[in-house]
């Protein structure tokens, strides 16, 4: 067969930008059943509107649904519903950066007819619903200057003015969007339909393509009907190919009536061109052709222009797929709310009676059609519909849906006599035209070195779905023609990597370049550990070898090679915790990270206190009625400056003569204290106060050591599986400020409702809340009491007072111990400097069964009396002048048994 296209000849052309996505418009004023029941069945939409279950409503769930689960990046993504892409929302992006600020009402009847609130006149019962954040946004894609963009817009409360800002994308420092008259656009509080202009002489840097990605920032809660994006008389052009005579062409008597698209004949007579067919916003393949040479150059150009295809002989022309006679005029839809099936008549769109949810397309009256089994390219494609009575049989088949789309519907001409296909059509189109993209090359591959001692793993990626992947090692420049990238591969000398990536629908890449060197692994640091009493002090020391730059040691107990997830050695480390194997590597800029080295750290006279008695572990359950959202516990909420620490009406004034300025002086003492808040949460804790915040929140620490840029552990050692933390904590945070004539203590605290006889240890695990950019400091203590457990009891201080700092975000593991026997209170304080301190457990355990057992085991893991105990086996270590040093090192140079390190 001869082949009249190839992807080269594609290079010499120049395919313009994407034609203008002429008309899109969503109507959230009818969701389909699918959708609901899909939202019903994800766990990620919630029934409640309140994060703290106290929804204003009492409706049933197909009502209204929250989106819970905040999962957005800054492009914005696809959403869905119970694994499924949520139809009436296709082609809109969306950033959903936090929980519960975005709503799908379905069926939300007026407020005022529940609770007599009511926030407005209902335009009508379904609708987005945007809520108060103003961090999450949607993403109109592709919109091109001069474009006018209309919605239907409601404030969710009728006495404050709530609507959205459009922007074009670069967030809400890009331009903003006025009206088409220039002026700006109003924020509505009853319903409004409201018109925005794309401008034709924007600063800000468009897409490749000269488009824009519009973003939709809301005011406040608000409640959006519709969206339409340009003038629905502009016409999305189409090209209609086929062979013989254009009079008895049915798709094309059909679409060329349409109001929607200006379709052009293109009869066909050979093989066709790139650039005869990318001109159009979509081309139609009608069953009349056959050309071989024809249908030849169209699996090539498909991929770069969306095609609706109605020709079931394409399958085999194009090696991707059979076909096969369907027996039946019907098809089983795989979700009625997709677009494709919109303004169907009932007689079309059929629900069957005895699978409800299940729908049944009419193709035709009476005339079978073609059903085909896609292969090759387009295996594992969405399958939009199947034939009645026959799943392995498609009848609708979409292949990619966001980059020049192809769909078959099996409208023959023999079909089209027989039924009324121009809805599903036109429908097709509109998916389609909303696809096209820009002819451009793939974007350059990109590499992934991973290092050995003197070899080098090499990874070859695309960011291109699916890419072919081509590359040379001789420095040559790669071609289609080079060696295929099917995995990472090995290098044992410098070599310089070349590569191209070419993805269906993009042209060949720029050739993308990289040196692979081969480095030299820094050598194992050694373990020198000191027995103490009850603890091994644990060092890392180099050998010295004269690195080109400084030697980073990392250690862990959980044998990883990874720094995240490790600790730098900055001095000595106490072990207390028994059976803990300690692993450490060595890493030098330009060198391969050393093997790891590890060593089991044995206690002498250990002491172990696991057996918990008592444990405040912020569960949601207990401690927030089982809602995941933020809480405030007392009256007072989040106003620091509601809740007086003092009586205010019991104050006297008292005058006093400045010294300095022999002026007089008002001095106001306070007399009385005003009572404690509590909140006692029936499981042998609570909390109190006197006007400091205190605030329930749900946050898990994550596992990559020392990053603040997250909620992280601060170091490994702050990893103790005897004591895990647990997702959420409670905050101690801003204390009082009024009256501001007088400064007040912190007085909140969490404390127990019981007593405990000890000894016992203390152990928390305590976060600073602060940013990252502000760290904070926190001096906390954990305290006991015989007497009892409010504030004005003989309270002593268990161990020295615990000081955070620098460590924004950060979870530490402390313990403090009790060393007495009398029955005791326990709270935790905080003193002093910095607020907004996170308790995500308190920890309450003795010396019980679990710890001899424990104790047990280790015993007879060391066989009574281990070597590495033994004073014979600590190491001999000596000055430069050949003097004997006693106990650990300090940093420097060393000699050990005859070898020069460095710590």
């Amino acid at each position: 067969m001869k082949k009249l296209f190839t992807l080269s000849i594609v290079a010499l052309l120049t395919i313009g930008t994407a034609s203008a996505q002429n008309y899109r418009k969503w109507d959230f004023t009818n969701w389909s059943p699918t959708t609901v029941a899909n939202l019903m069945a994800d766990e990620g939409w919630s029934d409640i509107e309140k994060a703290n279950g106290t929804a204003p409503t009492e409706v049933s769930k197909d009502n209204c649904f929250w989106e819970v689960t905040a999962a957005g990046t800054s492009d914005g993504v696809t959403l869905q519903a119970n694994g499924a892409a949520i139809d009436e929302l296709d082609g809109l992006l969306y950033t959903n950066t936090t929980n519960r600020s975005l709503a799908i009402a379905v069926n939300y009847p007026d407020v005022t007819s529940i609770n007599g609130a009511g926030f407005g006149p209902y335009h009508g019962p379904s609708y987005l619903w945007l809520g108060g954040s103003k961090k999450n946004y949607f993403v109109i894609p592709k919109v091109l200057p001069g474009t006018t963009i209309k919605m239907g817009i409601e404030s969710h409360k009728l006495t404050d003015a709530r609507g959205v800002n459009l922007y074009l994308g670069h967030g809400t420092s890009g331009t903003k969007l006025n009206a088409p008259d220039g002026s700006e656009v109003s924020v509505p509080t009853e319903y409004t339909e409201q018109e925005w202009l794309v401008p034709v002489d924007a600063t800000d840097t468009p897409n490749a393509d000269g488009t824009y990605d519009i973003q939709i920032y809301n005011t406040n809660g608000c409640h959006i009907y519709y969206i339409e994006v340009g003038d629905a008389s502009q016409k999305s052009s189409v090209g209609y190919l086929y062979e013989g005579s254009i009079d008895s062409e049915l798709a094309y008597q059909q679409l060329s009536t349409s109001s929607r698209y200006d379709v052009k004949p293109v009869e066909v007579t050979g093989a066709l061109t790139m650039e005869a067919l990318t001109q159009y916003d979509a081309v139609v393949i009608s069953s009349t052709v056959a050309n071989a040479d024809a249908l030849a150059s169209l699996y090539q150009i498909q991929p770069f222009v969306p095609v609706l295809n109605l020709n079931p002989a394409v399958y085999a022309a194009w090696g991707v797929g059979t076909t096969a006679d369907a027996g039946t005029p019907f098809a089983v839809v795989a979700n009625s709310g997709h677009a494709l099936f919109r303004g169907l008549e009932e007689d079309q769109l059929i629900e069957d009676p005895d699978n409800p949810g299940t729908f049944v397309l009419a193709l035709a009256a009476n005339t079978s059609f073609q059903g085909v089994v896609p292969s090759g390219r387009f295996a594992d494609d969405a399958v939009l519909a199947t034939v009645l009575g026959n799943e392995s049989l498609t009848a609708i088949h979409q292949h990619s849906t966001s980059r020049n789309s192809y769909i078959y519907i099996p409208y023959t001409q023999e079909v089209l006599a027989d039924g009324i296909a121009l809805e599903v059509m036109n429908n097709a189109i509109s998916l389609l035209v909303n696809t096209k993209a820009k002819v451009t090359a793939a974007p350059k591959p990109g590499f992934e070195l991973e290092y050995k001692n003197l070899n080098t793993n090499v990874t070859i990626k695309s960011a291109v779905p699916q890419a072919e992947i081509f590359y040379t090692l001789d420095g040559s420049e790669p071609t289609e023609q080079s060696t295929r990238y099917t995995g990472p591969f090995n290098l044992t000398s410098e070599t310089t990597v070349k590569a191209v990536a070419r993805g269906e629908g993009y042209l060949l890449s720029e050739v993308a370049e990289q040196l692979v060197d081969m480095r030299h692994q820094v050598a194992q640091p050694v373990i020198n550990m000191e027995q103490q009493d009850g603890r091994t002090i644990v060092d890392f020391l180099m050998e010295e070898i004269g690195y080109d730059a400084d030697v980073n040691i990392y250690y862990n107990y959980s044998g990883s090679t990874d720094v995240a997830k490790s600790s730098p050695y900055e001095g000595p480390v106490t072990v207390t915790a028994l059976g803990r194997t300690i692993y450490a590597f060595a890493a030098v800029e330009g060198y391969v990270n050393s093997e790891l080295a590890s060593a089991e750290v044995k206690i002498l006279n250990p002491k172990v206190r696991i057996d918990v008695v008592s444990h405040m572990d912020a569960n949601a359950a207990e401690y927030n009625g089982g809602s995941t959202s933020t809480a405030y516990y007392f009256s007072w909420g989040k106003n620091k400056g509601t809740y007086a620490y003092y009586n205010l009406d019991d104050v006297t004034e008292d005058v006093e003569i400045d010294p300095e300025t022999g002026e007089e002086i008002i001095v106001k003492t306070y007399n009385t204290l005003n009572p404690e808040e509590e909140k006692d949460f029936e499981n042998g804790w609570m909390i109190r106060s006197r006007g400091q915040l205190v605030i329930w929140e749900n946050q898990l620490t994550g596992q990559n050591i020392g990053d603040t840029s997250g909620y992280n552990y601060a170091t490994v050692d702050d990893i103790n599986p005897d004591f895990p933390t647990t997702r959420s904590y409670i905050n101690l945070a801003d204390k009082n400020t009024t009256p501001g004539d007088v400064a007040f203590p912190y007085n909140a605290y969490i404390v127990t409702t019981q007593k405990y006889a000890g000894p016992f240890d203390i152990v928390i695990n305590v976060g600073s809340i602060t940013k990252p950019d502000s760290p904070g400091k926190h001096d906390i203590v954990l305290e006991t009491s015989a007497d009892g457990n409010d504030w004005d009891s003989s309270w002593q201080t268990a161990g020295d007072t615990i000081n955070i700092e620098n460590s924004a975000r950060l979870t530490r593991n402390i313990t403090r111990s009790y060393e007495g026997t009398e029955e005791v209170y326990v709270r935790a304080y905080l003193c002093g400097n910095n607020s907004k301190t996170g308790f995500y457990d308190i920890y309450i355990a003795r010396q019980g069964e679990l710890s001899q057992q424990r104790l047990d085991e280790y015993a007879s893991g060391i066989e009574e009396l281990h070597p590495a105990l033994l004073p014979a086996q600590t190491a001999i270590i000596y000055d430069l002048q050949g003097r004997r040093l006693n106990g650990k090192p300090a940093h420097g140079l060393y000699i050990q048994n005859g070898r020069k390190y460095v710590k």
